[in-house]
């Protein structure tokens, strides 16, 4: 995928351990049901600067998310999704699909 072609080889010791707290806080959140307080924790320097920066209609897409403030936005995957918390969806360039699902505090069980 052309995406993952531009992520550096290496990446500044900052960014990594950026990544890993929030990985460690967002985990935790979850862990203890705290999800609202786990969305907190969805920052990435790792990948999502370098994949938004990459494609112009991206940066077009995310920029105008941005400019709505949301509470929390991250790219899903390596770039064609992007989640966020916004209701307000004029002006964004580039939508295709918005799917409005709500937090399963429950998350998921399993069993035989």
């Amino acid at each position: 995928n052309e995406m993952r072609k531009i992520l550096p080889e290496k990446v500044p010791f900052e960014d990594a351990v950026f990544n890993i707290k929030n990985s460690c806080q967002f985990l935790a959140k979850i862990a203890a049901g705290k999800i609202k307080e786990a969305l907190k924790y969805v920052g990435d320097r790792l990948h999502q600067n370098y994949r938004i920066n990459g494609n112009k209609k991206m940066k077009e897409f995310v920029e105008a998310i941005l400019s709505k403030n949301p509470e929390y936005w991250f790219v899903s995957g390596s770039g064609p999704s992007v989640c966020s918390n916004i209701n307000d969806f004029e002006g964004i360039p580039y939508l295709k699909d918005v799917l409005k699902l709500r937090v399963n505090n429950r998350g998921m069980i399993v069993s035989e």
